[in-house]
């Protein structure tokens, strides 16, 4: 499996830690990439999982996690 998504989407993904693994996979590296509970139109996602993680993407909203990695947003609204 092999996902596309534009050229400038990964320019704009700076802070990746594990060379676009989740283009060739499902997964972030080893782990599972994070459950989407929302996309917002703002390029930001909704997380399911409201534990903190390791991930310069992943911030604390209020009571939950949202993801703004450039990334991440492609493949979550490609698969909606």
């Amino acid at each position: 499996m092999s996902i596309k998504v534009p050229e400038q989407v990964l320019k704009n993904t700076t802070k990746c830690r594990h060379e676009f693994s989740c283009l060739d996979s499902d997964k972030c590296y080893r782990k599972k990439m994070c459950e989407v509970d929302q996309i917002d139109g703002k390029n930001v996602l909704l997380l399911k999982d409201k534990n903190t993680k390791d991930c310069p993407y992943r911030l604390s909203f209020g009571n939950g996690q949202i993801c703004v990695c450039p990334t991440h947003y492609a493949i979550s609204c490609m698969k909606n």
